[in-house]
């Protein structure tokens, strides 16, 4: 019937449990739905095919129950926000906002392979050129007309990079170093409905160290090792197909409302070192730590200052692991952005501080927020997002997706976002080894040394309020309490990293020195129990348990026992405190 539509392929069939599959029609990567696995004859020794539902028969109830056209009269191309965007506009699918920054319709490729798969732009000196691809599909019912274009920009990795100043190269630092520009416009040919084109523009990445100290060179984290990223924009000017909504100063409201504006707003993360290619994804590190990511801009939207918080969230939609389950989130501020932090009062949501001498939070919960963080005009600032992973958390999930979104804080409105993919590989971990708990006199020192692992790795040791107190495989103590220290060990390849704490136990309550061992007469005992209400020393002959008590003064630390009297051979000398035994000495007695 109608409802049917009957496909074959020698050797090919569908079977039982594959009712509800897709026969796709893939047209320059626009996926084009056509039926739904229904039924078959057996398939052994046939050479009939196999029975679809012909999804162009419902395209009407479809439509009904989606509220929307798929497919419009005359001409409309679009580009995908996300994998199941079909074109509507305004996109009112709250996922939109969780993906309209990483849209697949545009990838940066080092070599012009044509491989669909993102990644960062990368800086050569000018010897190599990346090449950015862009895909446009004409979701109407007429073909498109040869000659539209598609313009594509870029601008330096940020949340508030507003339209159209900070992609058309109108805003520069103060080298004469364009924040953004235009990469170059693809002439589109005809597209047939249903169709989507490919096209690929040669790009001479920017020299990331022309971007080194824009907001402060002074900073000691933000530095020309630590280069930052790229967001990348598709904008589709199509004569019989304009755009749908005014545009405003906001780039993802604008994608949101015109389904040919699309954006790249992504690094990729790899946490191998061996594969990373360079520009981001570089760590913000130095002797005392090493983590993994990227940075980003944040800032005034509006050009007339703002008042800004900034969200770091694991994704939605995203299926696995969350990233905050195996690994800890750390945010980088630069001087400026920690001053206004300051200044808004460190407000914060599933935020704490790691490290104040690195400007350093950690995320807690999720999702997290640095709230209250106040922008002049056109003014912006420097994070780094940054991931260690953790050895006894880390499962055998390779791929990760975190994301960072732009809020006014007074209406809570989205503004702006980036999106980071991290990549994992297998890798053998370690473990961290502090050692066992030890116990010692008040005054003295011990070495505390951590059983290093093998490979190159940082080892840091901190006190119960979390402070860096030494960085160094042996730590030398000398605690006047028992104390807890917390040793951190992170690998320099790719900063994972695994925890330990051992207990350094100081003697509250102590025979310190006995003199002479063995005695004759009088012997001098040295204690300590001055935190004591009641003490006595007991003398116990351990042949036949006899003993003999003298009550001492728990401030004094000394006293003399005249033992001339006992008969010689082995005693323990036995320290009460409070009616509990402390401590015991071996004497014997000539």
């Amino acid at each position: 019937t109608n409802n049917m539509i009957a496909l074959f392929e020698e050797g090919v069939s569908a079977s039982g449990g594959d009712s509800g599959g897709p026969a796709v029609l893939n047209r320059n990567g626009n996926l084009v739905c056509l039926g739904i696995s229904s039924w078959n004859y057996p398939s052994e020794g046939t050479q009939l095919p196999t029975f679809y539902t012909n999804t162009r028969e419902y395209q009407a109830w479809i439509e009904d129950r989606m509220g929307y056209s798929i497919n419009p009269t005359g001409i409309d191309l679009y580009m995908q926000d996300f994998p199941w965007d079909l074109g509507k506009e305004p996109a009112s699918d709250n996922a939109a906002w969780y993906h309209n920054f990483s849209t697949e319709d545009i990838w940066v490729r080092h070599n012009e392979d044509g491989i669909e798969n993102h990644q960062n732009p990368f800086y050569t000196d000018g010897s190599e050129s990346d090449y950015v691809y862009v895909r446009i599909r004409n979701r109407g019912c007429e073909n498109s007309i040869a000659g539209d274009e598609i313009k594509v920009y870029w601008s330096k990795a940020g949340t508030a990079n507003h339209w159209p100043d900070y992609w058309d190269g109108s805003i520069s630092t103060s080298t004469n170093a364009p924040l953004g520009g235009v990469i170059g416009t693809i002439t589109l040919p005809i597209i047939h409905p249903g169709d989507a084109y490919v096209g690929v523009l040669e790009w001479d990445t920017p020299n990331p160290a022309d971007f080194y100290g824009l907001f402060d060179d002074n900073d000691p984290f933000f530095n020309e090792d630590v280069p930052w990223g790229y967001n990348l924009m598709a904008r589709a000017i199509v004569t019989d197909d304009p755009m749908t909504a005014t545009e405003n100063l906001s780039t993802g409201h604008n994608a949101r409302m015109n389904n040919n504006i699309v954006h790249k707003n992504i690094s990729i993360i790899d946490m191998n070192p061996v594969s990373n290619d360079g520009q981001v994804g570089s760590p913000v590190d130095d002797a005392t730590d090493r983590v993994e990511g990227a940075i980003l801009a944040i800032g005034d939207y509006s050009t007339e200052g703002s008042i800004v918080d900034i969200e770091f969230s694991n994704p939605e939609l995203f299926r696995g692991n969350p990233i905050t389950d195996e690994a800890e989130v750390k945010i980088n501020l630069d001087v400026v952005t920690w001053q206004k932090w300051v200044d808004g009062g460190q407000q914060g949501e599933n935020i704490a501080i790691s490290r104040v001498d690195k400007n350093q939070v950690i995320v807690t919960g999720n999702p997290a927020r640095l709230k209250n963080l106040s922008y002049a005009a056109d003014e912006r600032s420097l994070i780094h997002v940054g991931f260690n992973f953790l050895t006894k958390q880390k499962s055998d999930q390779a791929d990760f997706d975190y994301q960072v979104f732009q809020h006014d804080a007074n209406s809570n409105e989205i503004v702006g976002g980036y999106s980071y993919h991290i990549h994992v590989p297998s890798r053998e971990t370690f473990n961290a080894n502090a050692g066992d708990e030890v116990e010692i006199s008040k005054g003295d020192a011990i070495t505390l040394s951590a059983e290093e692992i093998n490979e190159e790795a940082i080892y840091n040791w901190y006190d119960m309020d979390g402070n860096l107190i030494y960085t160094g495989a042996n730590l030398e103590v000398s605690p006047e309490i028992t104390r807890t220290y917390k040793l951190e060990i992170i690998a320099l390849s790719d900063g994972i990293k695994d925890y330990s704490e051992i207990e350094v136990q100081v003697k509250e309550f102590e025979i310190l020195q006995v003199s002479p061992n063995p005695v004759n007469g009088v012997v001098s005992i040295d204690y300590q129990a001055e935190s004591a209400s009641s003490v006595y020393l007991m003398l116990v002959n351990n042949i036949n348990n006899s003993s003999s008590q003298f009550i001492v003064n728990p401030l004094e630390g000394n006293v003399q026992l005249d033992l001339s009297g006992y008969s010689s051979g082995l005693y323990s000398l036995v320290l009460v405190c409070d009616g509990i035994v402390r401590d015991n000495f071996n004497l014997s007695k000539e």
